[in-house]
This record gives structure tokens, sequence and C-alpha cells, in this order.
């Protein structure tokens, strides 16, 4: 999916009339609309429930390839998750620190797996992602990730979406 972004009004300064006989002078902050279209030149792409099934049924998987759709939504859903359990964690200490835990430690095998397999997408191989426990090396794992995959089969597999199994 991409996110198209269109900006529909500027900053401004106006002056509204107000019920008790008086100005008020009123801020308008720019409004943007956000929509989601398919991306061009990508044949797979998943749901956000359909990307997170995919990733958790491949846990501990290593080989082959990971659609940008597939990785991004699951990135997404994980941030989410840490989140949340950062938000009942203020709430309820107890219960938001075991399942903080439980997110982080859960998720650690799968997202580690959709990330090798999303440099596989690439053609880069798993061992890239090593590059992102050195300083700034992250950004350059993150921006691989955004390119766009690499066109039929590479050296980790088909194309995500175009094996019959799909």
């Amino acid at each position: 999916m991409a996110v198209k972004v269109t900006y529909l009004y500027h900053r401004q300064w106006q002056w509204q009339w107000q019920w008790q006989w008086q100005w008020r002078l009123r801020y308008h902050a720019a409004t943007f609309r956000i929509s989601l279209s398919k991306m061009e030149g990508e044949g797979n792409n998943m749901s956000p429930i359909e990307s997170v099934k995919s990733v958790l049924s491949q846990y501990a998987t290593f080989s082959g390839r990971a659609s940008r759709s597939e990785f991004w939504w699951f990135q997404l859903a994980l941030i989410f998750c840490v989140v949340l359990a950062g938000i009942v964690s203020v709430i309820i200490p107890i219960i938001g620190m075991i399942a903080y835990l439980v997110v982080a430690f859960g998720s650690l095998i799968p997202n580690l797996a959709v990330w090798v397999r999303r440099l596989h997408d690439t053609n880069r191989s798993g061992w890239w992602y090593l590059l992102a426990f050195v300083p700034f090396g992250g950004i350059v794992v993150i921006v691989w990730c955004i390119f766009k995959s690499s066109e039929g089969t590479n050296n980790y597999g088909s194309q995500p979406g175009n094996s019959p199994s799909n």
C-alpha cells in the first residue's frame, strides 16, 4: 500500500464573531487527507491481518521472500502492540510490564525472520541485517527495505504472490 497525502487548505488566522458581542481570533492549522492506494508494480498487496497471519505462520522461517506490504503492515502492527503495552503499563504497571515483555520476546524471532525475508526480496543476504547494529547502519537497512522488490525469481526464490501455493 502507498500512502497519498493531499493538502486541503493552509494555515490561517480568522476572526470569528462570538455570541457575547466579542471578536475572537482563531488559528486554523493545515488539513490533510490521507488515503491508501495500491503500490505500483507490486502484485502481492496484503491486508494488515493477512500480513500478520503470514508472518506468524512463518514464525522462524528465514528462507524465502517477504513483500513490502507484508513487511510494513507487520511492523505497524508490532509498533501498535508495543505502544498499547506501554499504555497499559502506565495504567496497571505489573500487567503492563508483563504484556510488554510478552510482546517484546514473543515477536523477537518473527520480527527478525521478516526482516531477513524482506532483505531477500531486495536480493540481499539476510546477514546484512547485522549492519543495523552499527551506528547509522540501521538507516541503510531501513532504506533497503523501502526499495521495490526485485522482479521475478532472484537468489532467494520466486516473487511473493507469484508462486502457485499462494
